[in-house]
């Protein structure tokens, strides 16, 4: 009969030297085999794109503010939750933020230009400068006075003033195309309509622009 204690002590020999440094483990030795470093499959952020956009948008051209918002947003988005490397999570947000200032800038532009435009009192289609006056337009040189304030002043090279209200232009280009009158600066331009061009009436030369008489009272400038 079989001595249930004959197998331990029986002698197998002595250990190697690897075994009494490493015990072996089989399954854990099958997990360590399969598994990755962390991060290595995972998609790398935009982070240095998105601060160049944002960077962009408050140097030169605001739209790009909108790009490095949505995308910074997205990234950090992806980082959150788990499918993309939290790398460079600082330089990220820093350019989503100047994204969202760009982006705030834009919307502001385009709000005012949007009122400005619609009250059909400035444009900005004219960022060409203007010559001396041709031999027709002569006869709107001068320092004009209208009968709701407005003053508007024209030299025959071209150069123009007006004060209308709170606005006050000076150094501006005049700009003299078919029925419009207008004074432009950097882009900037108010515009008239012609309704009656320089005429006498009564000794006094007079125009009329935008429902508004104005009469010519320095003679002087025609010279």
């Amino acid at each position: 009969m079989n001595d249930p204690n004959i197998y331990a002590h029986q002698d197998y020999g002595p250990a190697s030297n690897s075994d009494s440094v490493r015990p072996i483990h089989p399954r854990l030795d099958l997990v360590n085999a399969g598994k990755r470093p962390p991060h290595q499959d995972l998609e790398n952020s935009r982070a240095n794109l998105v601060l160049l956009l944002g960077i962009l948008s408050l140097v030169i051209c605001w739209p790009l503010g909108v790009v490095a918002w949505i995308m910074g947003g997205s990234d950090l988005r992806k980082i959150r939750e788990g499918i993309m490397f939290p790398g460079k999570v600082k330089t990220l947000k820093i350019g989503r933020f100047l994204g969202i200032i760009g982006t705030i800038f834009f919307g502001i532009a385009l709000v005012l230009s949007t009122l400005l435009v619609s009250r059909d009192t400035f444009s900005f289609d004219r960022f060409v400068k203007s010559g001396p006056l041709q031999s027709e337009q002569i006869v709107f040189v001068g320092e004009w006075f209208g009968r709701k304030g407005t003053l508007i002043r024209i030299g025959r090279d071209g150069k123009a003033d007006y004060r209308a209200g709170n606005a006050t232009v000076s150094g501006g280009q005049v700009f003299i195309r078919g029925d419009s009158l207008s004074i432009s600066i950097v882009g900037l331009s108010r515009s008239w309509h012609i309704e009656r061009r320089p005429c006498l009436i009564h000794g006094n030369w007079t125009m009329k622009l935008d429902g508004e008489e104005f009469i010519r009272r320095s003679e002087d400038l025609l010279v």
